[in-house]
C-alpha cells in the first residue's frame, strides 16, 4: 500500500544510508522497523538463558583471564579429549 508521510530529511537520509547497508529498499527498511517497534512484549523472543555454574574451583589469581594462552594453559591434554572438550 502507497501512503505519503512527512519525515525529518535528516532521518529519511540515514534511514536510506541504512537501508543501502542492509540490501533493503528504503520501503522495505521502514516497514521493517516499524515491524520491530510495534512488536508487543509477549511477541518478542524470551532472551536466550545463561547458564550459571556455581561451585568448583574458580581459576588461579596469577591466570590473566583476558589471555586465550593462560585460559588454554589451564586446560590438560586429558580435557581435550574427553567427550564435550577440546575444539569443534
Amino acid at each position: 500500500m502507497r501512503t505519503t508521510m512527512s519525515i525529518d530529511e535528516r532521518l529519511l537520509e540515514r534511514a536510506k544510508h541504512r537501508a543501502r547497508q542492509c540490501g533493503q529498499t528504503p520501503g522495505q527498511f521502514v516497514e521493517a522497523s516499524l515491524r520491530r517497534e510495534l512488536m508487543s512484549s509477549s511477541e518478542q523472543p524470551e532472551p536466550p538463558k545463561v547458564p550459571v555454574f556455581d561451585g568448583g574451583t574458580p581459576p588461579p589469581a596469577t591466570i590473566n583471564l583476558r589471555s586465550g594462552r593462560d585460559i588454554a594453559a589451564l586446560f590438560t591434554d586429558e580435557d581435550a579429549t574427553r567427550p564435550g572438550g577440546g575444539s569443534r
